[in-house]
């Protein structure tokens, strides 16, 4: 199946949800999507991981929630595309991305809405999430810093796991720096990795261009090595003992592909 182009709306679905005691408005993609993300904490950050159309698809969820207007409204993103983390295959959480200029979800409507998960019911419908002011400010954009320089002066973004759930969080002008800065990222890959810090670093996005093989090999691996645990966290000798294991294998399967070709 052809990919969605990012220019176009982005239909996802529609829910209301009533959590700590009010109505919530939850957008989120639907299960035949292909993108894919995954999530881990490393050096006290908070990691949105996945490959560059998943990265600037992030982009252009923070510019169109921007633009929103009916309180309660977030985004929410949870399996099918949510997989383990790329590095080892530990599980990753679901994502929450939230405007506070609509209200941000408290911690009991978190839980509230971590329990629900995944999703049991059909939506209400669906919604088309328009991005084309997102292509006209990158087109008038010249410097990279113009497009991240939101959230350097907003305290009050934050990106954190709040009762089992990845959340991002920010005024509607952050979610739309987020937008600028996220809807490039890729085009500069370097070593095959491109990332965008968020909320004052205490977030990041970042991408692999070989994300979707590295998924695959780690789930292979722990699978072999550790099996029957694919819902808990590896200890860091274990971890160790993945990032060797799918080193080998990916040298392995370049010199293959290299052959093939060559």
């Amino acid at each position: 199946m052809k990919q969605q182009s990012l220019t176009q709306p982005w239909k996802v679905h529609r829910r209301t949800i009533r959590l700590d005691g009010y109505d919530h408005r939850v957008l989120s993609l639907r299960p035949h999507d292909r993108v894919r993300f995954a999530t881990n904490q490393f050096h006290d950050t908070w990691h949105i991981v996945s490959d560059s159309h998943g990265g600037q698809l992030m982009g252009r969820l923070c510019w169109a929630l921007a633009y929103q207007k009916q309180p309660g409204t977030f985004i929410l993103i949870d399996q099918p595309n949510i997989v383990p983390t790329p590095f080892e295959a530990d599980p990753s959480s679901p994502i929450l991305i939230a405007n506070t200029d609509l209200g941000r979800p408290s911690r009991q409507a978190v839980r509230q809405l971590k329990a629900m998960l995944p999703f049991a019911t059909r939506s209400e419908g669906t919604v088309k999430l328009a991005t084309f002011g997102l292509d006209a400010a990158l087109s008038e954009a010249t410097d990279n810093w113009q497009w991240s320089d939101g959230w350097k002066s907003d305290r009050r973004a934050s990106a954190a796991k709040v009762n089992g759930i990845v959340m991002l969080a920010g005024r509607g002008a952050v979610l739309k720096s987020w937008g600028r800065a996220l809807a490039r990222i890729g085009r500069g890959m370097h070593l095959g990795t491109d990332y965008e810090y968020l909320a004052g670093g205490d977030g990041e996005v970042q991408i692999f261009r070989d994300f979707r093989l590295m998924v695959r090999l780690s789930g292979e691996l722990r699978d072999v090595e550790f099996p029957g645990r694919g819902h808990e966290e590896l200890k860091p000798t274990e971890r160790d003992r993945i990032y060797a294991l799918r080193d080998e294998r990916e040298k392995r399967l370049r010199a293959e592909w290299a052959k093939r070709a060559g």
